[in-house]
């Protein structure tokens, strides 16, 4: 968020996010292509700060839309994103979404952690649990998919499992996961 506000301030992206519609029923493939790639949040963000820029070490991650979002990202573009964070990801809203993960999941090969809450909704909780069943039919992508039966579809819930993401996504390795200080 920060670099996105500080890439506004200097300038050059107004239009293009302007141009944006990531709340809409429809997902506009080129303008997410155009803002990751094309107008240089991703390279902008490595140019700035300190990163890792392989797609080994980037992740995307987003709640409710953007948990759609970001699963949609990671499907299209495996070349630039490894992992990502898939929080009550709004399926409901993309009706081809199972058919996109068929087509396009054997491509992913990093990490991907779902999470919905279960006070969200049995439908909304079927829907995950579809797409990540389906995903791992044709991935060899590392899945990590849960549910808090007590969660609601808010940020509280979202920053409880945060950390659990967090040390599970950047793990040293596979197996050795680094424990968050509390």
């Amino acid at each position: 968020i920060a670099a996105i506000k500080k890439m506004l301030l200097e300038g050059g992206t107004e239009k293009a996010l302007s141009n944006m519609k990531l709340f809409s029923k429809k997902l506009e493939i080129y303008q997410l292509k155009t803002f990751l790639l094309q107008c240089g949040l991703k390279p902008y963000i490595d140019k700035h700060y300190r990163t890792l820029p392989s797609k080994l070490n980037t992740v995307i991650a987003g709640s409710s839309m953007g948990g759609l979002i970001s699963y949609y990202a990671v499907l299209k573009y495996p070349e630039l994103f490894g992992k990502a964070g898939i929080f009550s990801p709004s399926f409901w809203t993309a009706e081809k979404i199972k058919d996109l993960t068929v087509s396009e999941g054997a491509k992913l090969k990093g990490k991907l952690f779902f999470y919905m809450g279960g006070m969200e909704g049995e439908e909304y909780v079927n829907d995950m649990k579809d797409v990540t069943d389906e995903l791992g039919k044709y991935s060899p992508a590392l899945i990590y998919a849960l549910v808090d039966p007590e969660a609601s579809h808010n940020e509280t819930a979202w920053r409880k499992w945060f950390p659990e993401f967090y040390a599970w996504i950047i793990a040293d390795g596979f197996n050795n996961v680094i424990k968050v200080e509390d």
